[in-house]
């Protein structure tokens, strides 16, 4: 056998070491006889490739704000919804999101980089933790990454968080559709006092050939089936 420091042979059973490589074993079958008849034993040769395994379960923890994971050339992309203001977000501090990991093989020191959204979060790289700034709603981008193991037994695997911050029961128009004083704002948010809800109306008109032209939109507020606009 070459290479013997990758495996040991123990009563036949080939036995794998914290080590890749590629090791040649020759294996020799005697002769045999099986119900009178004999059979002639032969030798061959075997090529093994052991890699590093993989890091599969690596994964960000649960919680009730993941609404989708996606996976794309092996990165799992989680994404989150989350309501601006809440607090104390899976144990984290006030205003923040713990983007805690389990399942990893390797024993390094998971590594987060904050890819997108800045003027949103500020990331706690030691943690893994978001601190969410003031008045601030939009995306912020996340990945995490178990480093391979030192022993080359395990490859380094990344994940993603895609954090989506907005406010809660809130209607958005954008300039184009309603637009502010003096065009100075890209968009209007409507947030909806507690109890009620929001929705957008779109008001039209049926046209002789049977098109719908649009009129106007409208902000509507309900409180126990009554309708304000």
């Amino acid at each position: 056998m070459k290479n013997k420091n990758i495996v040991n042979i123990i009563n036949n059973e080939i036995w794998m070491k914290n080590v890749k490589g590629e090791i040649n074993i020759r294996a020799t079958v005697p002769d045999w006889e099986k119900d009178g008849i004999p059979y002639q034993g032969f030798t061959d040769e075997l090529i093994v490739y052991i890699t590093p395994g993989h890091q599969s379960g690596f994964r960000f923890a649960p919680s009730e704000f993941i609404k989708r994971v996606t996976v794309d050339n092996d990165v799992s992309t989680y994404e989150y919804e989350i309501p601006y203001g809440l607090t104390k977000i899976n144990g984290s501090r006030d205003h923040s999101f713990s983007l805690k990991t389990i399942g990893q093989k390797s024993t390094g020191k998971v590594v987060y980089e904050l890819e997108d959204g800045g003027q949103i979060a500020d990331l706690d790289k030691e943690h893994g933790i978001l601190k969410f700034q003031d008045g601030q709603i939009g995306t912020v981008i996340v990945s995490a990454t178990a480093p391979a193991s030192e022993d080359r037994s395990y490859e380094s695997k990344k994940i993603v968080a895609k954090v989506g911050v907005n406010y809660e029961n809130s209607i958005t128009v954008k300039q184009g559709e309603r637009p502010s004083a003096k065009g100075w704002y890209k968009s209007i948010t409507y947030l909806a006092p507690e109890k009620y809800s929001i929705s957008l109306a779109i008001l039209g008109r049926i046209q002789m050939n049977g098109r719908i032209s649009l009129l106007s939109k409208k902000v509507l507020l309900s409180y126990q089936d009554k309708k304000f606009f």
